[in-house]
């Protein structure tokens, strides 16, 4: 019902202090003069914004803010989502072009190892059968 930010609470609390200064036999004059004073105010306010709206279109300020609005009636989320979704697509593209493609050749293989030295003669006499031994 108001918009004036107060509760219903609020308003009860004001309406007894006024009830309580101003005295029940002139309250309701001086809710009239309120009520008259807040009549001229919004009207004041009508003829201010009716001024304001006449100015403006004999300035045409009205088609510059539609131009303005069409300029800026654009989405960059939209712009920057279209240009990397085509960056996705190209390189999702070359990876299945690299996958798809066949090897070029085998790794060449590895070099070959270096030859076992033989081992080193043990210290050891040598087993020798009987036969030598005799000899």
């Amino acid at each position: 019902m108001f918009d004036f930010g107060l509760s219903m609470s609020e308003l009860m609390v004001i309406a007894v202090i006024a009830l309580i200064v101003v005295g029940p036999k002139d309250l309701p004059k001086m809710l009239r003069t309120v009520g008259r004073f807040v009549t001229k105010l919004r009207g004041m306010a009508g003829e201010f914004q009716r001024h304001l709206d006449s100015a403006i279109r004999e300035a045409g300020i009205e088609d510059v803010k539609k131009e303005v609005r069409n300029i800026t009636n654009f989405t960059v989320t939209a712009d920057v989502g279209k240009q990397m979704s085509e960056e996705f697509k190209k390189q999702g593209d070359e990876i299945k072009k690299m996958l798809d493609a066949p090897p070029k050749s085998e790794a060449p293989a590895a070099p070959p190892a270096e030859p076992v030295p033989p081992p080193p003669p043990s210290l050891e006499p040598e087993a020798r059968s009987p036969e030598e031994t005799k000899a």
